[in-house]
Formats: C-alpha cells, structure tokens, sequence
C-alpha cells in the first residue's frame, strides 16, 4: 500500500510466497533503528502473490530470493513485506 501511495508500480511476482522464508538486510536495512538488533538474515512468515518497485527516495532494507523487494524506509514510514507480528508457533497452527 505504502508503495503505491509514494508512486511506485504494484504487481503480481512471478512465484507466490506462502509459509517461512528467510530474507537478509540491505546495508541500509543494517543501519535502520527498526532492524538494529537483528541478524543480517532471518526467518520470517509471508503470505502474497505481488511485489513492488521501490520509491523514488526510498530506501531498501530487507531483500529476499524469490521476491526481492521485502521492505523499504519511505519517510517516516516503513513498509514491510513479510508479516514481523506471526511467530513460529503461530504459522503452524
């Protein structure tokens, strides 16, 4: 959503993404207060069909292998790809 509202192209990425994957930060995604204490990659819960160009004065945080546009700085906003809130145990429910 937040892609779209800063201008940026939506559509449907050529492989969907259900279930866990693992995505890696950007240098940028490294620096960004919202990542700080994470690892360079981890795990996370996806669930969509579409992908997204970045921003034009956005930056790129967090990528991944079968999409890679997985969350981006926009302001004073962030926007995420994957869902952060689903835990493991949550997913497999």
């Amino acid at each position: 959503m937040l892609a779209r509202a800063a201008g940026a192209e939506v559509r449907k990425n050529p492989v969907m993404e259900i279930g866990g994957y693992e995505v890696r930060l950007t240098d940028a995604g490294k620096k960004d207060t919202l990542f700080k204490n994470f690892p360079g990659t981890f795990p996370v819960f996806h669930w969509h069909g579409d992908t997204f160009d970045i921003p034009q004065g956005a930056e790129l945080l967090v990528t991944g292998e079968k999409c890679k546009n997985q969350a981006f700085r926009y302001k004073n906003s962030v926007a995420l790809q994957f869902h952060l809130e689903v835990t493991s145990s949550e997913a497999s429910a």
